[in-house]
């Protein structure tokens, strides 16, 4: 059985019959591909819901201007947001079409097939597709990541971004002496994460165990100790360079003595 020519010509799209029968989109594919067949209870329901062909169409279209309001009065991006997803790239990474095609319905620029306009408003209607993992609030995680913390990673969780601000230290300088990059340091600073145990001792010893302490740093400039290069030249060399301005001197001299003679 030609299972996908049956439904095009009982009017009847992809989405709705998936939705008739009750079976994910990829079983369904399979079927019309002809790697499966439908039988039993899936088969009855499939003739059945080809008998019932214009009614379902007509259902459809009346549903189909009901989803269109929906998408442009503003109930689209409050159903979004209630479902978890700020972003309609996430949304659409989730429902299975692309970002563009949302768009593309919300803005009305061009025309959208029914059946992914039914898609959407299906999976926005689902409390099953609920994106819990938005809800959560991240405080509470980070404390609750922070109960079981030894000591050392604890001191650089709660401590590390205060002694930085106190000793005024740039994190390009923690960064060559502690051998740590930059992103891993701000990531630390703003309690992205908790280090490890080992890195936490590091950058505790670097802190509290210095055999030469931190210099504060304040206001005004940093006392460094920059010594000038010492630069030695061999006196031998000098007292050549000394007696070639001598004989430059000379050959002038004698210049000028033959212009005279000349004149004379």
């Amino acid at each position: 059985m030609n299972y996908k020519r049956k439904r095009n010509k009982a009017g009847i799209d992809f989405t709705t019959m998936v939705k008739e029968l009750g079976i994910p989109e990829e079983k369904y594919k399979e079927v019309e591909d002809g790697k499966r067949r439908l039988e039993g209870k899936y088969l009855d329901k499939f003739m059945e819901t080809i008998r019932k062909g214009k009614e379902i169409k007509v259902n459809n279209m009346s549903k189909i201007n009901e989803i269109d309001k929906w998408l442009r009065d503003g109930s689209f991006t409050n159903n979004m947001l209630e479902y978890g997803y700020k972003r309609q790239g996430d949304l659409a990474k989730a429902v299975g079409i692309s970002q563009s095609t949302i768009s593309t319905m919300v803005n009305n620029t061009r025309p959208v097939s029914n059946a992914l306009k039914l898609k959407l408003w299906d999976f926005l209607h689902d409390p099953i597709n609920k994106n819990i993992n938005k809800d959560i609030n991240k405080t509470e995680i980070k404390e609750k990541n922070t109960d079981n913390l030894t000591s050392y990673t604890s001191w650089v969780y709660n401590n590390l971004a205060k002694e930085i601000k106190k000793k005024l230290i740039k994190c390009s300088k923690l960064e060559k002496e502690l051998g740590l990059s930059s992103g891993y340091i701000n990531k630390l600073i703003h309690k992205k994460f908790a280090p490890s145990e080992e890195k936490a001792k590091l950058i505790y010893d670097y802190f509290n165990n210095n055999e030469t302490p931190i210099k504060e740093e304040t206001n005004n400039k940093i006392e460094e100790e920059v010594k000038e290069p010492i630069y030695s030249i061999d006196k031998d060399i000098i007292e050549l360079m000394k007696k070639d301005v001598e004989i430059a001197k000379l050959k002038r001299q004698i210049m000028l003595y033959e212009k005279l003679i000349e004149r004379l």
